[in-house]
């Protein structure tokens, strides 16, 4: 098994996604970011499936919303911040 950084860019040379490969599964924290460098959303993933607190941000950098997973399915818990 490998356990390999992912990283993609956009074409301005910002960050676009960057997340962790364990063989072809996402583990651990993913960040996606807008073009302008702010992050859009934040997950944590478990065998290639979101688990626990998701984190979705404007393009201002304030949150906005959260919600939760459990085993790859939103638990029913959104909480709308703006």
């Amino acid at each position: 098994m490998f356990n390999k950084e992912h990283i993609e860019y956009y074409s301005n040379g910002n960050i676009k996604i960057r997340g962790r490969y364990k063989g072809r599964m996402r583990v651990g924290k993913w960040i996606q970011y807008y073009r302008n460098g702010i992050m859009e959303c934040e997950c944590c993933f478990n065998n290639d499936e979101p688990n626990g607190v998701s984190f979705n941000y404007y393009e201002n950098g304030q949150i906005e919303d959260e919600i939760n997973y459990k085993n790859g399915v939103n638990d029913g818990k959104k909480v709308g911040m703006g």
